[in-house]
Formats: C-alpha cells, sequence, structure tokens
C-alpha cells in the first residue's frame, strides 16, 4: 500500500524515504530500509568475526539464511554421511595403494570413534605407528571440508606435507599472508593458533561450514616439565 501512496504523490519509495517519510531525529540522506541493510551487513560481519550476536531492533524479525548458507550446511552434511557410511578400512587401503593395509591396535577403535562422530577422541599410539592416518583417510574419503592439524615440531610438519602430497591430499603450512581457503588440511603451529590472523580464518571456516576436525598433534609434549616450552599448547 505504501508503494502506491508514493505514485500517487508523483515520487517514488525511495524519495518518500529520503524525503517525507523520514523522523524529525532521523538523519537526512538515509531510509529506513537502508539501515536495515546495514543491520544485516553487521550482523555478519559479527558472525564472521565470532563476536557474540547482538538483539535485533527490526520490526523484520530472524534474518533469513542466504542460499550459500543452506548449501554450505548440506555440502557438511553430505561429507558427515560419506564418511558415516564409508569402509575406511577399505578407503586406507585405496588411498595408500596397499591391499593388504588393515588398522592395527589403537588405530582401529580411534578411526571408529572419529567416522561415528565422536569429540573428543584421545588416542596414544607409539611413534610410526600410524597416528596420521587417523585424520588423513577422513581427509581422503570425504573430500571438501578442512581439517586444522597442530603440530609444534617444524620437522614434522615438513613430514607431513610430503606425506599427504604422495598420497593426493590438498596439505599446507599456515600463512597469515596467504590464507588456505580450499586446503583440506593445514598444519600450523601452537602459537599461530592463538594469533588474530589465524583465529579470523578458524571463524571464517565454521562460518562457512568447511571446519570438519581439529587434531593436536603430540600433544603430549604438554607434560614437558619446562614451564615456559610451548605454553600456547596448554
Amino acid at each position: 500500500m505504501g508503494y502506491i501512496t508514493d505514485l500517487q504523490a508523483a515520487h517514488s519509495s525511495h524519495v518518500a524515504g529520503m524525503v517525507y517519510g523520514r523522523g524529525i531525529q532521523e538523519q537526512a540522506g538515509s531510509t529506513a530500509h537502508r539501515r536495515e541493510m546495514f543491520w544485516l551487513s553487521s550482523t555478519d560481519w559479527h558472525q564472521f568475526l565470532g563476536f557474540s550476536a547482538p538483539g535485533h531492533p527490526s520490526i523484520l524479525g530472524k534474518r533469513k539464511r542466504a542460499p550459500w548458507e543452506d548449501e554450505a550446511e548440506v555440502s557438511r552434511m553430505e561429507r558427515q554421511h560419506q564418511l558415516a557410511t564409508m569402509d575406511l578400512e577399505a578407503a586406507a587401503q585405496r588411498m595408500t595403494g596397499r591391499p593388504d593395509m588393515q588398522f592395527q591396535g589403537v588405530q582401529d577403535p580411534a578411526m571408529r570413534a572419529i567416522q561415528r562422530g565422536e569429540s573428543p577422541v584421545v588416542a596414544v599410539m607409539p611413534t610410526s605407528r600410524g597416528k596420521s592416518m587417523l585424520f588423513m583417510v577422513p581427509a581422503f574419503t570425504a573430500p571438501g571440508g578442512t581439517t586444522i592439524v597442530v603440530v609444534p615440531l617444524v620437522a614434522l610438519q615438513a613430514d607431513m606435507t610430503r606425506r599427504c602430497q604422495e598420497l593426493g591430499i590438498s596439505c599446507v603450512l599456515w600463512e597469515s599472508r596467504r590464507p588456505p581457503n580450499t586446503a583440506s588440511i593445514v598444519l600450523v603451529t601452537p602459537e599461530s593458533v592463538v594469533s588474530p590472523d589465524f583465529q579470523t580464518f578458524l571463524n571464517w571456516l565454521r562460518w562457512t561450514r568447511r571446519l570438519d576436525w581439529i587434531v593436536i598433534n603430540e600433544c603430549h609434549v604438554v607434560l614437558n616439565n619446562q614451564r615456559d616450552f610451548r605454553p600456547q599448547m596448554a
């Protein structure tokens, strides 16, 4: 009805809001609709940066989900379903090219727990007994998401990167100047995890429904008796 009355008065609704339909205390050159759009944009930024959601003063009610948000949520659910229904041992055999490979020891129950979506999952395993398989196999099986792996040792980062590349898994080291928006696995040091740039990247992954797993590798280093050794691991 408002649109018709604006036309009847020989001006558009935009002109009506800019000139005629503005309250005496409102700023000149602004419309209620534009302020509403500013509010929606601000709430998107709050969500992206991980701030708590402010109250919504608009009479329009709750913000509608954007189409891309629905698509991202569907993609996340498809990855979860794919992982939950996949024969992970067979997937590991395809990934490594070893048809006789089987999960050994703690590997098997840990992988089943991951497949069920349990969190947290703690796996205590000796060196070179396949701990990395616990996050490599899911990344290989259900691509499209991102797994964050916190690695305190630089040499181990290089080894993981090489192994992932050999297996055809997209794996990169975290660099604040080049955020890895499409990588399947992102390796990051404990010191970088607490940086503002990485926290922003992490919030972006949550916002776009791409964050699948956060893995703490070699977490036993927190037991080091030197209190100043890698305090960010705590």
